[in-house]
Formats: C-alpha cells, structure tokens, sequence
C-alpha cells in the first residue's frame, strides 16, 4: 500500500520543524566535541555528524514513531488512526433515484505524520485513497476527507471502476466516526457510513 501525503491544519508546523532543526544543531555540536575529545585521547582521527543528517534521522523518528505519544497528538491536534475499523454503510440514492441498500466492510487506515492511505474492502470490490485531508474542529472532532479509486473484482461483471469522494467526521477520543460518500457520473450514488475502530496498528 503506498501512502500518500495529507493535509492538516496544525499551526505548530513551522515550530516543530524549527524545534527539529535546533536540537539537530545542538546534537551535533556535542557530538562532534564528544568525537575531538576521544579522537585526542585515542590518537586516531573521529567524525562527528553533520547537523542536516541529525535533522533526517530525527524528522523519521518523529514521522513514525514520535508524533503518536498522546502528549503530542493533543499539542499538534492530529489524531492516530492506524488500524482497522469496521465500516457499515447504507446507499442512499444511485442513479438521481432512493435507495435503501445496506452493505458492511472493513476499513484499513495506515498513518505516519506526513503520510497517509485508507483502502476500503468490501465482498465485490475495494477501494484505495488517492490523496486526503485531515483537520481538528473547534469541538473536538476530526474530519477526514478524501478522494477515492474503486476497482470491482473481475467477477462482478455489473461493476466498474469509479471514483468517489468520503467525508468522515471521528469523535474527539478518535474511536467511531460517521459521515457520508459520494461517486462520480458513472454511478451517482450517495451514502452514509458509520465506523467503529476493531483494533490499533503501532
């Protein structure tokens, strides 16, 4: 599955990355005098580390690994929602007419800070995120927005592929979400969605 990056309105962008860069100076500094003092006392010359390699290793940490601790969800305003979730949903108009078809499936949510990838399975098809947005609301919630590619399995000779747009609002504690989705001409169908988390990928 390959992730993509996402938007995010997280004002503290410009800190963190200036956050980053000072400590990467600042390990830097004291490794390399670390590095003279033994390569003195040792006779042998020692390297230290440049500052923009510090930055690389420390940035990766954190958009993999780091930015999950809750204390820094909270400050940055981006929940964690690596896992899988169950998806119930119901159409509720195809082709300008109402329906009332309901279907189930199973939600694949995988997340680092600057990258993300939501692919959606059902019995006939599945469905993969092309790019996405995920933004805090003044109360609390998170909403997820994103565009979709749906390709049918070869057996589901009624289906074709289509594309469609998913708009998802999660509750503050980030464990269900509902909202609405969208298909383009070749279906013009309309639905609702509920999703409950059934587990947490780290």
């Amino acid at each position: 599955m390959s992730m993509h990056t996402y938007a995010r309105n997280c004002k503290l962008h410009p800190t963190l990355i200036a956050v980053i860069s000072i400590l990467s100076i600042g390990l830097a500094w004291a490794i390399g005098l670390g590095a003279n003092k033994l390569s003195a006392s040792m006779g042998v010359p020692i390297s230290g580390i440049s500052a923009v390699s510090l930055f690389g290793l420390l940035w990766l940490l954190f958009d993999q690994h780091l930015w999950k601790f809750s204390i820094l969800r909270r400050a940055l305003l981006v929940p964690d929602l690596n896992g899988t979730w169950r998806c119930s949903a119901k159409t509720v108009t195809q082709g300008g007419d109402s329906a009332d078809f309901e279907w189930e499936s199973e939600i694949t949510i995988r997340q680092s800070w600057s990258k993300i990838f939501i692919r959606l399975k059902t019995a006939q098809s599945g469905s993969k995120s092309i790019t996405a947005s995920l933004y805090h609301e003044g109360d609390g919630c998170y909403r997820l927005m994103y565009p979709y590619e749906n390709d049918p399995k070869p057996s589901e000779q009624e289906l074709k592929h289509h594309r469609g747009f998913a708009d998802l609002l999660f509750d503050a504690s980030a464990g269900s979400a509902e909202g609405r989705y969208f298909t383009d001409g070749d279906r013009l169908t309309v639905g609702e969605m509920e999703l409950t988390r059934i587990r947490s990928k780290k």
